[in-house]
């Protein structure tokens, strides 16, 4: 049985000359509900007949346009009643919208009324067909051209509205406290419901790259915000790539995080003083150059560069020490002088040993007469020391005698 019916629906259209079906009203909208199908909703249309053969009826069918399965739901008619059909060759249609009408003259029209209960959602496309038939042995044998069809649509709307959030992978998002898995999130809540939702301001990637929030599809720029759900909401958490600028000369000025692609200012004094003891003397190092991982960028003190990608640039520099050496060499000249003029000083100061005086031998004298000896005795003139007779100097002033 319903292998004919789909035969009948996806017959090619025909203007049909013996019946015609219109939809006067049809329902545009309908909520799904918890079981899956929706509330019932009611439709109308019109029909008229012509040429009936006797001993034939009308067959009234409304199906899923896209599977050409019957609708659940009811069909009605006036003056002449509509038939429900509850089981044909085997099988039950007594829940379907189908149903026989058997005028009571060959031409005519009758009202139609429709209650339908949908098991599909969104645009769902609908036919409702009227054609002629007739039953021979047990089954029905349809007038191909007899068939008409008119299509209409009705919103079904989803029990649950859908929340979709797009991330880069790395990132987990937080609905309504609850941490997701890292990467898109696919949620259904109830419509009309409100969820919170939050993303992280910064997401590390390496040591020297990251992830950076920067707005949500809507335009809002806000981390953590809210949504309500009328409807279907796709949300997309925008991020930049940003990478580490690393200047290991502590006099340098640039370091820093850059979004990717972005051009970084990068200075360095032209000279500096030198590290150590040499720089507190005077000593000085001049700029030679910015490199990378041993190769040179670039000879300019300040300049830019491209963030493509993490850089960790050095510095070298050119030594001048002549002022350090200047004055190691003044200091080492000041020490000497002091040095020399110390030992001139002690020199000066300290008298020199007199020499004691040579006694000269006396002179050669004639002897005078033995005369009878007596007691002769000699002084120093400037000491009062004993001498002996005829001594011209005192050994112990050094006096001339006279």
């Amino acid at each position: 049985m319903l292998a004919i019916l789909v035969g009948l629906f996806m017959v090619p259209y025909v203007q049909a000359q013996t019946t015609s079906i219109t939809v006067t009203q049809s329902p545009s909208q309908v909520m799904q509900q918890a079981n899956g199908l929706t509330q019932p909703v009611s439709g109308t249309f019109e029909m008229s007949y012509d040429g009936l053969p006797s001993g034939h009826f009308l067959i009234i069918i409304i199906l899923y346009e896209d599977t050409h399965d019957l609708v659940t739901g009811t069909i009605t008619s006036s003056p002449d009643p509509c038939i429900p059909q509850t089981g044909l060759a085997g099988s039950s249609y007594a829940q379907s919208a189908f149903c026989v009408l058997v005028p009571g003259a060959s031409s005519g029209s009758d009202s139609l009324s429709s209650t339908l209960t949908l098991n599909e959602t969104g645009l769902v496309a609908l036919g409702a067909v009227a054609a002629m038939a007739t039953k021979q042995y047990g089954s029905l044998q349809f007038d191909q051209g007899s068939r008409s069809v008119t299509t209409f649509t009705v919103s079904v709307q989803s029990i649950n509205a859908g929340l979709t959030i797009d991330v880069p992978s790395a990132i987990n998002v937080t609905v309504d406290g609850t941490t997701q898995a890292p990467g898109n999130v696919n949620l259904s809540f109830p419509p009309g419901t409100a969820h919170s939702i939050t993303v992280p301001q910064v997401v590390p990637i390496t040591n020297q790259s990251q992830l950076v929030f920067d707005h949500w599809s809507d335009g809002s720029t806000q981390t953590t915000r809210s949504v309500i759900l009328q409807g279907e909401v796709i949300l997309t958490a925008n991020y930049v790539t940003q990478y580490h600028l690393t200047l290991t000369d502590p006099a340098a000025t640039g370091s820093g995080w850059y979004n990717a692609g972005s051009t970084a200012q990068i200075s360095v004094p032209s000279s500096e003083p030198e590290p150590g003891v040499l720089g507190i003397l005077g000593g000085t190092q001049t700029f030679q150059g910015w490199y990378s991982n041993g190769e040179l960028l670039s000879t300019s003190a300040s300049g830019t560069i491209t963030m493509n990608g993490p850089y960790t640039l050095d510095t070298q520099w050119a030594p001048d020490n002549s002022m350090p050496i200047g004055i190691a060499l003044l200091v080492l000249v000041a020490v000497a002088a002091a040095a020399y003029f110390t030992f001139r000083r002690r020199t000066t100061t300290e008298a020199p040993p007199q020499p004691l005086p040579q006694q000269q031998p006396p002179p050669q004298q004639s002897l005078p007469p033995v005369e009878v000896p007596r007691t002769v005795r000699q002084f120093c003139v400037n000491c009062g020391t004993s001498l002996p007779v005829g001594s011209k100097f005192c050994n112990k002033c050094g006096a001339q005698q006279p």
